[in-house]
């Protein structure tokens, strides 16, 4: 009796889709120069999954699911894609008399920060490996 089981374990096993997961890998890069988004996260947000990515300096990010890069279940995927804004120091006023002040810049249009408006999707499947991206930058 106890044998029968096997079978019925293995059925719910892919059923759930354990183990079911791509390896999905990319490059964010700025359409107008093609230079690499270098920090920030991109995020894939289906009606039943959540995956997402850190971005490296060099633009590249591979998507993780339950842990950093261990894949995304197939699926279609809305796609956001949040920048980390560069921030500048600048001093102004006279020696002795002087005030620091930071200026935070947007790298990438806003309209990326949200599923809604993004206009990214992707469709994953087996044969899925990478999503390149290119984004508009800050106005």
């Amino acid at each position: 009796m106890k044998y029968h089981i096997l079978p019925l374990l293995f059925v719910l096993f892919v059923a759930v889709g354990c183990g079911d997961k791509v390896q999905l890998r990319g490059t964010i890069t700025f359409a107008d120069d093609g230079e690499p988004l270098p920090f920030g996260s991109v995020m894939f947000e289906s009606s039943t999954h959540f995956s997402q990515g850190r971005i490296k300096p060099d633009g590249n990010y591979v998507v993780g699911t339950d842990h950093e890069s261990d894949g995304i279940h197939p699926g279609t995927y809305r796609v956001t894609v949040v920048g980390t804004d560069l921030s500048e120091s600048r001093v102004s006023g006279q020696e002795g008399n002087q005030t620091f002040q930071e200026i935070r810049m947007r790298q990438i249009h806003e309209r990326y920060e949200d599923a809604n408006t993004s206009g990214l999707t992707v469709e994953v499947d087996r044969s899925t490996r990478t999503f390149d991206i290119q984004l508009e930058r800050a106005r």
